[in-house]
């Protein structure tokens, strides 16, 4: 197995691979991308544009919100249904929870504002007096960034300035803000003042403790800039086809490509197809605690308990009977049946003692649907939201997956992980997960129709992603290309390729070490 050096042509080379019959004509990757003479014949044009000149500044979003409202019960009563659940963004009219009155009536309470709920303080069961805190709303519209600025900078900053803030969760976005307050104080140590930024987020984007970077505009003037009416699109990036040498097509002789019949060779050919592209994050949690979704269990009139037929950490199955009460007047006990499968956490009463339809008798833990917790690294965060599917495995259960789904996203970053806390809704109809088990966690936060190669047909050349694409079927050529996302094994072409065109999918490698060795001897 040999390759010969055909011919030097402008800086470029020329290869041919002799044994097996494969040739290959390489180009330099460094030659700069021709413009349309087109293009270039229409000029340039001169526009005046604001040079904005900034100050450059670090800090995180405060910790805490800074506008917080509390929900209050209307009334006396018992909360008979929660709808929503801590860290989950509400709008107007969100339906939050709904609590049953002395009286037997039922009062729906929703929300009247905008806000992510950062304190929730009752369940299914609680009782609950007029005007008791129900849960804690903060004002995710508008957040507090915190900025350092050094003390020679503290000259050009003003109350009002502009902000534009920028976070590694959500790269290339630009949120606005303003300056809103000024330190009185600059600190001894790290010779910088706080400033204070009011950020817009109307998309309950950013998060309490993330690391933000931002720049102040504390002045602006014109200027002459000289920009290009058209410029060469991204597919002149990489040389194409018809860019070949003419000196190199004239050696044919060399550069004939012949793949055997059975193509058994080291080098294989593929088309360029398109597909699906599905991205996955992968993510760790656990499943959460047998607290943390758990149901009550009242009885349906007024009477005395007869008999009680489980006790705290049974395990339940659906329809088990659980409770027996004799309801008051002359009617027939009742049987109380497990309306899910769950675990026994408490009995709330005891047998011949009465019983209310406004008292639970008995509290479980929900395992049919269970809750799990997961971390996302800050830098990631921009890339979920709430609905997306989460396929879920255990190391107990390697050959099984869940399925779930997010349904919060806490509103804080933890300081010490610099990660937020994901809630994922999952079934576990057979009751496998246990509480507090460790899981891993894949949610899918991209799914789109893509140009798609293998993997192993993207090479390095220069520090460039580079394929080897057939000019017309029996020779090749390095295009470089712009790659976008990575799953399964295939890669995803934004740029550089078309559907149908030919390239090598396995081989490349070889080629590419011979076309290094070749040009260090020419050297």
């Amino acid at each position: 197995m040999q390759f010969r050096l055909i011919k030097w042509v402008n800086g470029s080379l020329a290869l041919a691979f002799l044994a097996g019959g494969y040739g290959l004509a390489a180009v330099d990757l460094n030659a700069a991308p021709k413009i349309p003479a087109a293009s270039a014949a229409k000029g340039v044009a001169a526009e005046h544009r604001a040079h904005p000149e900034f100050v450059e500044v670090f800090g995180t979003i405060a910790q805490e919100p800074e506008n917080v409202s509390d929900i209050f019960a209307p009334q006396a009563g018992v909360v008979k249904s929660l709808f929503v659940e801590q860290n989950q963004s509400i709008d107007v009219q969100t339906s939050l929870l709904q609590v049953e009155t002395k009286e037997g009536r039922e009062i729906k309470i929703v929300s009247d504002r905008r806000g992510i709920i950062v304190g929730q303080y009752v369940q299914e069961g609680t009782r609950v007096d007029p005007m008791t805190s129900l849960m804690t709303v903060a004002d995710m519209d508008h957040l507090r960034g915190s900025f350092d600025i050094h003390e020679r900078e503290i000259g050009k900053v003003k109350l009002g300035q502009d902000v534009m803030v920028e976070s590694l969760a959500y790269p290339g976005k630009v949120f606005k803000g303003k300056v809103v307050f000024l330190s009185p104080q600059v600190d001894e140590e790290t010779k910088s003042m706080k400033v204070r930024v009011d950020i817009d987020n109307a998309a309950h984007e950013l998060r309490f403790g993330m690391f933000v970077d931002g720049k102040i505009l504390v002045r602006a003037q014109k200027y002459e800039e000289f920009i290009a009416e058209s410029t060469p699109s991204s597919e002149s990036l990489s040389p194409e086809v018809e860019h070949v040498p003419e000196a190199v097509l004239k050696n044919a002789h060399a550069l004939k490509l012949t793949i055997p019949p059975d193509n058994t060779g080291v080098i294989q050919t593929e088309k360029v197809k398109r597909g699906r592209l599905k991205i996955y994050l992968e993510v760790l949690g656990v499943t959460a605690s047998g607290t943390e979704r758990t149901l009550k269990v009242f009885p349906g009139r007024t009477g005395v308990l007869q008999q009680v037929f489980v006790a705290p950490g049974d395990v339940l199955t659906l329809g088990q009977p659980v409770l027996r009460y004799q309801p008051d007047g002359n009617l027939s006990p009742r049987m109380i049946k497990a309306p899910r499968p769950g675990v026994v956490v408490s009995i709330e009463t005891k047998a011949g003692e009465p019983v209310s339809h406004r008292l639970p008798l008995m509290t479980f833990s929900d395992t049919g649907n269970l809750s799990c917790i997961f971390d996302v690294y800050e830098p990631d965060i921009g890339q979920i939201r709430s609905g997306q599917k989460v396929m879920i495995s255990s190391a107990a259960f390697p050959e099984m997956t869940f399925q779930g789904s997010i349904v919060s996203i806490s509103s804080r970053v933890d300081q010490n992980s610099k990660s937020v806390k994901v809630r994922v809704q999952t079934g576990n109809p057979q009751g496998k997960l246990k509480f507090g088990m460790f899981l891993t966690g894949l949610i899918l936060v991209d799914e789109r129709d893509a140009l798609l190669i293998p993997v192993m047909a993207v090479h390095k050349i220069q520090d460039r992603p580079v394929v080897f694409v057939s000019v017309d079927g029996q020779n090749f050529l390095p295009r470089e290309v712009r790659l976008g996302g990575q799953s399964d094994g295939k890669m995803e072409i934004l740029d550089g390729l078309k559907e149908g065109e030919i390239l090598i999918s396995h081989g490349g490698l070889l080629v590419k070490a011979e076309m290094h060795y070749l040009e260090e001897r020419h050297a």
